[in-house]
């Protein structure tokens, strides 16, 4: 990850996130995916933590589809920042192929060469506005973050379209976290955090 003083250093959980991997480790364990619901304060790592789950599930097994939501452009545009650090600086022992990179806003993972026998993982993560009506249509999820839900200026899209594609099947992740905070987008956050 890129720390508070602008160094490149490894992802080690600070204390809080460090709870929040055991209670996704555990969760994983008991259920056999992880669905988790974060109201967090502000800049304890949680959005960090979650995108490093997204990106292990996404970087090391093959075909994962996993899709993030932030509330604006500027956000979108820093989380992709975290992913691609994350893959940039992986191991190059167990870093996948990248067959395709969109700036800003995706990773395709597998080999570039077409007549190549391996192609790769064929995983992918795509980082999106919550704003986009057609966000999470016509595919199937196997990761979900969303990342300040509470600041979405509004979740229509969010249960139309992306909650419908994602899978419930073993394996995969939802991780919905945010801050408090009054949009629209807070009264999709209340009522799950309020039914959890």
């Amino acid at each position: 990850i890129i720390d508070k003083t602008m160094n490149v250093i490894p992802l080690i959980p600070n204390p809080c996130q460090a709870s929040l991997v055991i209670a996704m480790k555990e969760q994983l364990r008991r259920i056999g995916k992880i669905r988790q619901l974060w109201a967090k304060c502000r800049q304890p790592g949680g959005s960090t933590a979650a995108a490093g789950t997204v990106s292990w599930k996404t970087f090391l097994n093959s075909y994962v589809n996993s899709f993030v939501v932030a509330q604006d452009k500027k956000t979108v545009s820093n989380i992709f920042k975290m992913f691609s650090t994350f893959y940039e600086k992986l191991d190059p022992a167990i870093k996948p192929l990248r067959k395709y990179f969109v700036k800003g806003t995706e990773i395709v993972l597998g080999n570039p060469d077409p007549y190549c026998d391996d192609h790769g993982l064929e995983s992918q993560i795509q980082v999106g506005e919550a704003k986009n009506i057609h966000v999470g249509t016509g595919q199937t999820l196997h990761c979900v973050q969303l990342s300040e839900i509470a600041r979405y200026s509004s979740t229509e899209s969010i249960k139309d379209a992306l909650m419908p594609a994602f899978s419930d099947a073993p394996g995969t992740v939802g991780i919905i976290e945010s801050t408090a905070h009054f949009a629209p987008g807070s009264e999709m956050f209340k009522s799950m955090c309020e039914k959890a």
